[in-house]
């Protein structure tokens, strides 16, 4: 974390461990929901969806499936970052690539998202 965003948002309990300011924690929004079941899910605009080492366990057809859910639920701006080897040579529009290869990552770039109901 870098040094300005940790005098901001985060405060040291003891050396192994800290606690993120009530600022921070009250614009982050956890939620579970059924993976299969994008259309269900109880959040629709999502700034990051981090998502590694998932994927790789369904089926090709299936994972392409959940990626244009996953892309759906992408605010413009937001970002979604996969494990490496999750899949590859995929596109879906309105999303272009992050250019970095560290990570394999996805930015919405449009307005307005296909609907769930069309994937």
């Amino acid at each position: 974390i870098p040094d300005d965003l940790a005098r901001r948002y985060i405060k040291g309990l003891d050396h192994q461990s800290f606690e993120i300011d009530e600022r921070l924690r009250r614009r982050v929004a956890f939620s579970v929901f059924n993976l299969l079941d994008l259309s269900r899910a109880p959040v629709k605009e999502i700034d990051l969806i981090f998502c590694q080492n998932v994927l790789i366990y369904f089926p090709r057809e299936r994972r392409l499936e959940m990626l244009a859910g996953f892309a759906s639920l992408l605010k413009p701006g937001g970002v979604m970052i996969l494990g490496p080897g999750e899949v590859t040579q995929w596109s879906y529009p309105g999303l272009e690539r992050v250019s970095n290869r560290q990570v394999l990552a996805y930015r919405r770039l449009d307005d307005p998202r296909p609907s769930l109901d069309s994937v």
